[in-house]
């Protein structure tokens, strides 16, 4: 009985984390059209989306049926890295996109750069994340066939795991162009 009362528990997290989403967006009502041009406001929004994805995934995988086929494979390094890139990391980027410039009275250096930093973390981390959960389900259905050799579900992982390290290559991208930006921030005065 009491995984069954952890199991609910664990589902029913999914309530909160709703309503701090709808609080969320209800508070940016009326201002969504600043997306456009504003580089820490598209950080945020993409990191409360992930948010609401790495909540609801959370809750879901509670369920024992699903935690069957998810457990040890891919799947979970896609949650893992949708809770600390996705969110976090989104999150932290957009602090920095927002105060430091600030701090400094001084404008970033190049805003065009920004809006490529989050464009290639965004999509690079889509295609890295859903490689790895659509290939993570995979592999556990794989798992879970007895006659279905180990080796041939290394195999048959081969494809996602190119498509994560594509993603994870724009991700990287992504990286170096805001290390330029805080370099070049740095030595013109700056942070």
């Amino acid at each position: 009985w009491l995984q069954t009362v952890a199991t609910i528990f664990s589902f029913l997290l999914f309530v909160p984390v709703l309503s701090a989403v709808t609080n969320f967006f209800g508070t940016i009502r009326g201002e969504w059209h600043q997306l456009r041009t504003n580089v820490p406001l598209k950080f945020i929004i993409a990191g409360t989306v992930f948010y609401l994805l790495v909540s609801t995934q959370g809750s879901f995988q509670a369920l024992r049926a699903l935690n069957a086929v998810t457990h040890f494979t891919d799947w979970v390094i896609g949650h893992s890295h949708m809770a600390m890139f996705g969110f976090v990391t989104f999150y932290a980027f957009a602090g920095c996109y927002y105060a430091v410039p600030r701090m400094y009275k001084r404008p970033l250096y190049s805003e065009g750069m920004a809006d490529w930093h989050f464009w290639l973390s965004f999509l690079g981390f889509i295609l890295f994340s859903t490689a790895l959960w659509i290939g993570g389900f995979n592999q556990g259905m794989e798992w879970n066939n007895p006659n279905l050799p180990f080796p041939v579900t290394v195999e048959h992982m081969k494809p996602f795991w190119h498509a994560r390290a594509g993603g994870a290559a724009l991700m990287v991208i992504g990286l170096f162009l805001f290390a330029f930006i805080y370099v070049i921030f740095g030595a013109h005065g700056g942070a």
